[in-house]
């Protein structure tokens, strides 16, 4: 799900500008999932259900409290889509036994209701000087800001669960959405957009196949290669 500056309509209560506290508190909250470790003994799973309940929680807070301040209609239906998968996994989580299937399922669904809700909140936080300036001519290089969440959140994920390459890429994509919802996406040359559209189908064929473990860690290497490349 992609969005446009232009699809959400301006409202007094909607906060102006790329400073949107709303996008600090989702990152805040989609680093700390990231961050809980799955993949190991199984002591890890109890503190992992209560860490991922607690940013259930937390997440469903930050979502109701950014649907009460906008007002516009496609902005509401975004944060219901978003409360259904947190919904969903608060559900999974309130178990009486911890099965690691189950806490990787939850762990998906918090994972996708933040990142509706962020591509959201990326299409709409652009002030009047930054509409200007995506208005100019694309620049190839230093694309540092638009992925500097992707950078951030597949680091802590690659730390956290260094031997799951099938999280990892899974936070990849997700984070490559939110940068594609950013208004200066656009400015990327026709090729980028090109290859990373390609990467992405690529991370879905990898998830809809074998789910070869060697495969899955060059692909990744790959996309954080063209990704730095992209930065600099």
């Amino acid at each position: 799900m992609h969005y446009r500056a232009g699809d959400f309509a301006s409202s007094p209560s909607t906060p102006k500008g790329p400073h949107d506290p709303a996008l600090a508190e989702f990152l805040d909250l989609r680093l700390a999932l990231v961050r809980i470790p799955l993949a190991g003994a199984a002591d890890v799973l109890e503190p992992a259900r209560e860490a991922l309940r607690v940013v259930g929680r937390d997440a469903n807070h930050a979502v109701r409290n950014t649907d009460v301040h906008r007002t516009d209609d496609l902005f509401a239906s975004v944060c219901f889509a978003s409360r259904a998968h947190i919904a969903e996994a608060r559900q999974i989580l309130a178990s009486a036994s911890v099965d690691p299937s189950e806490l990787v399922r939850a762990r998906r669904r918090l994972y996708r209701g933040l990142c509706v809700v962020t591509e959201a909140l990326v299409a709409t936080a652009t002030s009047r000087a930054e509409k200007r300036h995506s208005e100019r001519p694309p620049s190839l290089h230093g694309q540092g800001v638009l992925f500097a969440e992707f950078v951030t959140q597949v680091a802590a994920a690659t730390r956290a669960n260094q031997k799951d390459v099938a999280w990892i890429l899974e936070v990849a994509d997700a984070e490559l959405g939110i940068a594609a919802a950013h208004p200066h996406h656009s400015r990327l040359s026709p090729e980028q957009r090109n290859t990373l559209r390609a990467l992405r189908g690529e991370i879905a064929a990898w998830s809809a196949g074998g789910r070869n473990t060697e495969a899955g860690y060059a692909l990744l290497n790959r996309l954080v290669l063209h990704v730095d490349c992209m930065n600099h």
